[in-house]
């Protein structure tokens, strides 16, 4: 009676377990759209099963989803494939590769069109008791390699400080939803370095040395026909020489929020040298809004970039504050970068002499050449109040993103020049301050607006910092006050 008590126990036991789990079988969610002739990867995992922590698992395929289904490969069983598939698993071209003790990936080396159809990944029972599901399903598209890049031959020399237009063609036949984006990459030896990214869906994204450049308006895309792409590359420099590139890739979108790249074609479009119009360039930088804030100091750059070593050392950099020689607070510094040397010299002034300044101007002077000069002037408006908006992106943009990016936009009735950074608190002010990227003023109609942007991480955003956007209308004795924006404050806030 006793022994009788005791397995009763164990079976309500093991009956209460398997109770508690249902095991649960997914696959990547569907339908995947993939391209012949491209890899492909359906992932499958277990959950909420008994049993060894190690499962297998056995992949199927249907052309048309009914019950007869094709044995493809199994991660226990080696005879397991169906003889039509056999030689394309012992090739590699077909196989499965264990990702966790719970998680495979299925792996097509070379889809073909023939491997269209309906995909089941199934586990076998380990269970003491049958609950949950065994097997998940996909559907698998394969649609024929469609796309087609053709660049046009750019100019093979064009001189310093010229512009110039990089066409291409992309095409591809619409069979089903899927979408393309077009890359202008400059390649410089072995290393082909990215411009710019247009699409799938609108959206621009450049490459970290020409971002700054794309938001001068440097660097833009003008429309074309379609199909036609067409970039604009202004006012070049030696730096611009090299071969361009041009890749166009196609995307489709699948359930679960994620753009896939299904195929991707890249062409050169040609050798572009610049010719030197000048033995020397100069450019002058306005004051760094984070050096402002983070130390209450304008610095100010004025830089002479040449070939020659000589030259540029042996050229004299003068400024002037509003017409008026300056020669105090001035450091200089010359260093090399690859094939071109660089004389940088630095102004500096504190935030309370520099609100006072109008004009300011830097001039290379060197042997018989003709003086190089520049100019900034100071846009301080008229006094007006300007107003300040921190705008965060949509929860669902957010939700889908591994980084935030959030706008301080500044409005004014007058054109005016402003410096503007950002910083990242918790729970008391930091003192640290990051640049943003400031686009142009725009024209409204009512007045003028400056957009400034700013990309965060999503840790950052989730762990409730707070983001501040500083402002410092040129001119003015103060800044404005800081305006912030945070999980928690889900929306726009204006002073």
């Amino acid at each position: 009676m006793k022994m009788d008590n005791c397995l009763l126990t164990l079976v309500l036991g093991l009956s209460m377990l398997g109770g508690c789990l249902a095991r649960v079988v997914t696959v990547s969610p569907g339908p995947l759209i993939r391209v012949e002739g491209q890899p492909v990867s359906i992932r499958c995992d277990v959950n909420d099963y008994m049993g060894p922590h190690e499962q297998d698992f056995e992949w199927m395929m249907s052309k048309d989803g009914n019950v007869r289904r094709i044995k493809i490969i199994s991660t226990f069983d080696t005879s397991y494939s169906h003889a039509s598939l056999s030689k394309r698993v012992a090739s590699g071209d077909i196989s499965v590769v264990r990702l966790s003790d719970n998680e495979v990936e299925l792996k097509i080396a070379e889809v073909k069109a023939l491997d269209a159809g309906f995909y089941w990944c199934q586990t076998p029972s380990t269970d003491s008791v049958i609950s949950g599901n065994y097997e998940a399903q996909v559907q698998l598209i394969v649609i024929p390699n469609t796309l087609k890049v053709s660049p046009q031959t750019p100019p093979p020399v064009v001189p310093e400080g010229s512009d110039i237009t990089l066409s291409c063609n992309i095409t591809w036949e619409l069979t089903h939803p899927t979408y393309v984006s077009v890359t202008w990459l400059l390649k410089k030896g072995a290393t082909s370095e990215e411009i710019l990214t247009f699409g799938p869906q609108g959206g621009v994204v450049t490459g970290q040395k020409y971002a700054k450049r794309y938001a001068d308006g440097g660097i833009r895309l003008v429309p074309g026909k379609i199909g036609s792409f067409n970039l604009v590359i202004s006012r070049v420099t030696t730096s611009d020489e090299g071969i361009y590139e041009c890749s166009g890739t196609e995307w489709t979108y699948e359930n679960g929020g994620k753009w896939i790249k299904i195929v991707e074609k890249t062409k050169e479009m040609g050798t572009v040298a610049v010719t030197p119009t000048a033995p020397i360039t100069v450019t002058l930088n306005a004051p760094n809004p984070k050096t402002i804030f983070s130390n209450n100091q304008a610095e100010l750059e004025c830089i002479i970039t040449g070939r020659d070593n000589t030259i540029v050392s042996e050229t004299k950099i003068t400024w002037q504050i509003d017409e008026q020689n300056v020669n105090s607070n001035i450091m200089e510094m010359t260093i090399r970068e690859g094939s071109q040397y660089r004389k940088i010299s630095t102004l500096t002034r504190s935030r309370t002499e520099w609100q006072k300044v109008n004009r300011v101007r830097c001039s290379a002077i060197s042997g018989n050449m003709t003086p190089v000069t520049q100019d900034l002037t100071v846009h301080k408006g008229d006094g007006s109040k300007p107003t300040v908006t921190v705008h965060i992106p949509p929860e669902e943009d957010i939700k889908g993103d591994s980084a935030v990016t959030l706008m301080c936009l500044i409005s004014s009735p007058v054109q005016q020049d402003y410096y503007i950074a950002w910083s990242e608190d918790t729970e008391r002010r930091t003192g640290i301050y990051t640049d943003g990227i400031t686009f142009p003023p725009q024209k409204t109609q009512r007045g003028y607006t400056v957009i400034n942007v700013y990309t965060t991480t999503k840790e950052k955003w989730n762990q409730g910092y707070v983001f501040y956007c500083n402002v410092w209308p040129a001119g003015s004795n103060e800044s404005m006050i800081p305006r912030g924006v945070s999980k928690a404050i889900s929306y726009s806030q204006e002073c």
